[in-house]
């Protein structure tokens, strides 16, 4: 077995011999210079396979987010570490998204090959390193240079390919920073979500009700891309876990655009577009019976339902427009909310595809947009709890008003009956006197 792994160690060394090890300590630039990938399509190999089959082409990654796409193919990885200094070093490496389904480092000694598990087909437990992000903990000793495979398989969702190097002192700081910042993302989307659902239940306007849910099927969904739901609530993997993504992310489009249609009024203002409301939800509804069909159409529906969701915004873009067009009044505060989540998701889409930089404000675009969006649409919310409660006071007034003029005609008439009663009782009483 030794003597296998050793010939197969020596055949792969000629696939290095163009990149260079990439040493933290000394080299210039970042990992994804000195890496490169191969697409394995549907064929499932082993790290040995790889590393003797010369006739996978490896090509250079083009950015730090490299993305390969919508794809349920294999996707190899491999770069070089070297450890120039006299004591081990500790390093950890963040690769793939939180959600992808296999994320296996395989370390080659001359001796062994190491592998390191992660993504979210597997229990929790068994990750080399519990962590809600796809991360792989790498030691390496004194005056050492060791290769490294990496291998990325997804069941249809977009695979991006960062190689982002820690070491222990930036890995943690950069955990804390993200705690802080997602611990006011998700505050603010439960805090506003409760709140109007509260609403609702006092005023039973629907457009609460849609409102709330909307503001926690966004939380539901960031929470599965963040890793999230799978850390806590399916740790152990498997079939929900594989499609909840999906799942909120379909729902939250719904739920967005019941609220839309319900704060607009699209129904007495638009009645037209209410059919085009209605088609969307007919394609929502497919597509979520799609997830549970095969994993063929769970494959299909990943990259059709982020068409739907830019139609949908497209829907709701255009029937502001057209009220605007029409001389429709709409809340100032509710077309700021959709502009920042028409941005964030755009740069959600961008990241996606390596057209912008990778950093913390690129790779959180969406909960950007997301927050102030909320914060936009709840004060638009705060302006429709004001007209309602205008239209209350109006309606009481008015009703006070027609309850005072029923008083003075309730007075009016027995002012007029107890005339005409006395007029008639002396009337009787004249009659009396001349029957007398």
């Amino acid at each position: 077995m030794k003597r296998l792994l050793l010939i197969t160690y020596l055949l792969g060394l000629g696939l290095f011999a163009q990149n260079k090890a990439y040493n933290p300590l000394t080299s210039n630039g970042q990992l994804y210079e000195f890496a490169q990938y191969a697409k394995a399509e549907q064929q499932e190999f082993s790290a040995q396979d790889i590393i003797a089959d010369a006739s996978l082409r490896f090509k250079n990654l083009e950015s730090e987010n490299h993305s390969v796409g919508f794809t349920q193919d294999h996707y190899w990885i491999k770069f070089s570490l070297e450890n120039s200094s006299k004591a081990k070093e500790t390093y950890y490496l963040e690769t793939g998204r939180p959600i992808t389904d296999v994320a296996d480092l395989y370390q080659v000694s001359e001796s062994d090959i190491s592998v390191f598990k992660s993504g979210d087909q597997i229990p929790f437990s068994e990750r080399q390193l519990e962590h809600r992000l796809t991360v792989f903990k790498i030691e390496l000793k004194p005056n050492t240079t060791l290769d490294y495979y990496l291998h990325l398989k997804s069941d249809g969702e977009t695979i991006n390919i960062p190689l982002i190097l820690y070491d222990e002192t930036s890995f943690w700081i950069m955990n804390y920073k993200q705690q802080l910042f997602l611990g006011l993302f998700y505050g603010l989307l439960l805090l506003a979500g409760v709140i109007y659902l509260f609403f609702y239940t006092s005023l039973r306007d629907k457009t609460f009700l849609y409102y709330g849910f909307y503001v926690f099927s966004i939380g539901f969904m960031q929470a599965a891309l963040d890793g999230f739901i799978y850390q806590y609530i399916l740790p152990d993997g498997g079939y929900l876990n594989s499609r909840a993504v999906l799942i909120t992310a379909l729902l939250s489009n719904f739920f967005l655009l019941k609220y839309c249609e319900y704060f607009l009024n699209v129904s007495a203002l638009l009645k037209p577009f209410k059919k085009v409301f209605k088609g969307v939800y007919l394609v929502l509804t497919i597509l979520l019976i799609m997830t549970f069909i095969s994993q063929d159409t769970l494959a299909l529906v990943y990259s059709i339902s982020n068409v739907n969701g830019l139609i949908s915004l497209l829907l709701i873009l255009v029937t502001v427009f057209t009220m605007k067009y029409k001389r429709i009044s709409i809340d100032p505060y509710f077309s700021f909310g959709i502009f920042f989540l028409v941005v964030g998701l755009l740069g959600f889409v961008m990241n996606n595809l390596s057209l912008v930089p990778n950093n913390f404000y690129t790779l959180n675009s969406a909960k950007f947009g997301s927050g102030f969006e909320v914060v936009f649409l709840s004060l638009s919310m705060t302006n429709l709890l004001r007209k309602l409660r205008r239209d209350k006071e109006k309606s009481q007034e008015e009703a006070l008003k027609k309850s005072e003029e029923i008083s003075q005609l309730k007075t009016y008439f027995m002012s007029n009956i107890s005339h005409e009663l006395r007029t008639c009782s002396c009337m009787a009483s004249c009659m009396i006197c001349l029957v007398r």
